[in-house]
């Protein structure tokens, strides 16, 4: 708690780690999960073949930053990710492994499992098709706010958009993992009927700057900055806007999203 008294006890601890060196690890165990965290700090990097530890200068903890968290919709995803959490957190796994337990329950389970998808190559992988990324997504932001809590990282305050409105509500504690993983999965599932081609665009310009290119059945869905906008619409009205903005304005991000529907459009 006092500075002096810190000092103090780095001068105890250097004792007994030259004393004792092959303990490092147990100290390190100690030092982390057996001692009150105070506000006055100091740290070292070492390992039992270095000697001695050098200390650092003694500082007080600054008081924590308020975390927001931000969780995206639909057109992020892509075939492998979060298979090395998978493969280096047991807790994530676990926690996908259970929302795929979940889906199974369901009256309209799917016939696919979430983690077999998951861990699927690209060429297998069914990602974008919104049966399988909504549930995948959701799933995987789920889990990934399991594993910060337990790291102690928890939000202050959370946004989501779109689809990630869902994980953004399990993190505020709104609803619960079993809810999230139901809701994002028949939302889309309801998508399976469907027939309708439509798609997404990102377009690096600004609302004023994209209307006079837009084509009949392309709208602006989402206005993200006054410099970025993605549109949604009738796959072919898409693809002509598409095509004018790269014609009109070269250089200018124009990126198809990985979506098969016209989200937040009158699709």
């Amino acid at each position: 708690a006092h500075p002096a008294s810190l000092k103090e006890s780095l001068v105890e601890h250097e004792r007994y780690i030259r004393e004792n060196p092959s303990l490092m690890a147990d100290i390190s165990y100690t030092l982390c999960n057996r001692r009150e965290h105070l506000a006055n700090r100091a740290y070292c990097v070492t390992s039992s073949s270095d000697g001695p530890p050098t200390f650092s200068p003694v500082t007080k903890a600054k008081r924590t930053s308020p975390i927001t968290m931000v969780f995206t919709g639909q057109g992020a995803q892509w075939a492998g990710m979060a298979k090395e959490l998978m493969d280096d957190y047991p807790s994530f796994d676990k926690d996908i492994i259970y929302l795929g337990a979940v889906l199974a329950k369901l009256e309209h389970a799917p016939s696919w499992d979430l983690r077999d998808e998951l861990r699927k190559p690209e060429e297998d992988s069914n990602l974008p098709k919104a049966e399988y990324s909504q549930p995948l997504v959701a799933a995987v932001q789920v889990a990934l706010v399991n594993l910060l809590g337990q790291w102690g990282i928890r939000p202050n305050a959370v946004v989501g958009h779109s689809s990630g409105e869902i994980a953004a509500a399990y993190a505020a504690k709104a609803i619960t993992a079993e809810e999230a993983i139901t809701i994002a999965y028949y939302r889309g599932y309801v998508t399976k009927g469907y027939q309708r081609p439509g798609g997404m665009a990102a377009i690096g310009l600004g609302r004023e700057q994209v209307t006079r290119y837009l084509r009949q059945g392309t709208l602006i869905a989402c206005e993200n900055s006054p410099h970025s906008v993605t549109l949604s619409g009738d796959l072919e009205a898409l693809e002509k806007t598409c095509e004018i903005i790269r014609t009109e304005e070269p250089g200018c991000l124009v990126r198809r999203l990985k979506v098969e529907m016209a989200y937040h459009s009158r699709m």
